[in-house]
């Protein structure tokens, strides 16, 4: 699927190529729009005050905000187990606000409401106008991004996906009711390969703040929330600038040379439409052109894959995931180290039991995993841990 592209990367890396084909052959299609759900059937809107809530910028509306309902259970989506559980880095609780989180997607902060039964959102600012459009186009254009960037609409839904994991595995069973809403999100390709790029030997905490440095030296500001700014994720045009000794300067250590040397390649193959073409690659095509690209391995090739590139059977292969297939799948892997076989293997035994959506058990189980979550287990249930990243 992706063999010229490939060609066209050989040219900078000495690597055999595949025949020719054009771009139009890989281009995915777009999704049906849902259409927007409006709180009792209607737009409800909730008074909010002018100050603390207000966010400064571009907001949809002066003095008042509305929140918008999901319609979706919590089975389905929780932002609590999706947002901030290391598949994403631009999100946050809110400070002071417990069940609100704040981030961006697109050029919008956006805030995530987690009801009892239920998710709601609003659009507290925006880089683009507001004024263009019809009140009811700019709702149904924010609730299309906004369930197109949590993967809302994915079928079979996350129930259903759950019973079938949980007759696959005693683990899953076990831990799965834990943690119910735990969800894949389908990121921008863009967004996702950089910040994963700042996750290579680095914790959350670290990797957040990199992606943070990353959006206010070269992304669009966007408006200020809760005393925080906050800026688009650059956009390729915008990354040109980005220099290897800028990025050292900022902290990003030996991954400065890996995003300017992507930025560079991908802009030179075409630029986002090459990474979103990849969404209807198949999962090794994605891997060998993902795998081109400079300093970008296996493990930040399948993050990529599973949480921007519609690849639900990827899995990546940390430490966390590592001791799960060691301690709960039996692999036998004491001793041995990460090679790209042992990690084949250890991602064919997670496909072998979970199938087609094999990525989405392995978040839950990777979740389960984390100190900071662990802690909703029952002690018999809990890992033993040897560390967490």
């Amino acid at each position: 699927m992706v063999a010229w592209l490939l060609q066209l990367l050989a040219h900078r890396h000495p690597q055999a190529a595949k025949p020719r084909r054009t771009i139009r052959d890989l281009m995915v299609r777009p999704r049906k729009a849902a259409h927007p759900r409006f709180l009792g059937g209607a737009r409800t809107l909730v008074t909010a005050s002018a100050g603390g809530e207000e966010c400064e910028g571009t907001p949809r509306a002066k003095g008042e905000e509305q929140w918008v309902s999901l319609d979706v259970a919590s089975r389905e989506f929780r932002p609590s187990l999706t947002l901030t559980t290391g598949q994403s880095f631009r999100w946050a609780e809110r400070p002071g606000i417990p069940g609100e989180y704040a981030g961006v997607i697109g050029d919008k902060v956006v805030i995530l409401k987690e009801m009892p039964n239920d998710t709601w959102y609003r659009i507290a600012a925006s880089a683009s106008p507001y004024s263009l459009g019809t009140l009811e186009e700019k709702d149904r254009d924010s609730d299309v991004m906004i369930r197109g960037y949590l993967n809302i609409d994915t079928q079979p839904t996350l129930g259903d996906l759950h019973e079938r994991f949980s007759q696959g595995d005693e683990r899953f069973r076990a831990v799965s009711p834990y943690f119910t809403g735990a969800r894949i999100l389908r990121q921008p390709p863009v967004e996702c390969l950089f910040c994963f790029i700042c996750s290579q030997n680095n914790n959350i905490g670290r990797i957040t703040g990199m992606v943070n440095r990353l959006c206010e030296n070269y992304g669009t500001y966007i408006g200020e929330l809760d005393e925080r700014q906050y800026y688009a994720f650059p956009t390729l045009k915008q990354m040109e600038r980005v220099t290897e000794e800028d990025l050292r300067r900022l902290g990003f250590g030996f991954r400065a040379k890996y995003i300017v040397g992507s930025a560079r390649a991908i802009g030179e193959l075409g630029g986002e439409e090459v990474l979103l073409s990849l969404r209807s690659a198949s999962r090794a095509d994605a891997h060998a052109f993902l795998e081109r690209l400079p300093g970008i391995g296996p493990k930040v090739a399948s993050c990529v894959c599973l949480f921007a590139l519609d690849k639900h059977d990827d899995i990546p292969v940390d430490t966390h995931v590592w001791q799960i297939a060691n301690r709960d799948f039996h692999m036998n892997l004491k001793g041995k180290s990460l090679t790209k076989k042992i990690y084949a293997q250890i991602g064919d035994n997670f496909r072998d039991k979970f199938g087609a959506y094999a990525g989405w058990a392995h978040q839950v189980l990777f979740i389960a995993d984390l100190r900071e979550h662990s802690s909703r287990l029952p002690e018999h249930l809990q890992p033993k841990q040897s560390g967490t990243e």
